[in-house]
């Protein structure tokens, strides 16, 4: 991998964690001078943020996704979808009405698909 291939994937991130930043901003209804102020950042940092055009350390992020009340895998994408998260507790839901012993047993099946279907990606790729 090229090094300015790499540069391109990190200015992608960036911009994907701006707009991000800024969709939650505005669902807060703040303006970019209001988050800039309660976080200690100049408005103009905040704005070069929001367009991918600046660098966000760690520590930053964190103190951003808290003060907008969001964790920092949704700043990153990485949140389960609320589809996702409904299947999930519907089959938690389902799985509490179901014996000990099927529940080891549907945990045996889990994972040998699990497994299976990791075998048959290495085979195709």
């Amino acid at each position: 991998m090229h090094i300015y291939h790499l540069k391109f994937v990190n200015m992608s991130i960036q911009i994907d964690i701006g707009r991000r930043i800024r969709q939650a901003r505005k669902t807060k209804g703040l303006t970019q001078q209001e988050l800039a102020e309660a976080l200690g950042f100049d408005r103009s940092f905040l704005s070069k943020i929001e367009a991918g055009l600046s660098d966000v350390t760690s520590s930053m992020l964190y103190d951003i996704a808290k003060y907008l009340d969001v964790s920092v895998a949704a700043l990153y994408g990485e949140e389960p979808s609320p589809v996702l998260e409904r299947e999930v507790k519907r089959l938690s839901e389902l799985l509490e009405t179901l014996s000990p012993d099927e529940v080891v047993i549907i945990k045996k099946v889990m994972y040998a698909f699990v497994e299976s279907n990791k075998f048959r990606h290495k085979a195709v790729s």
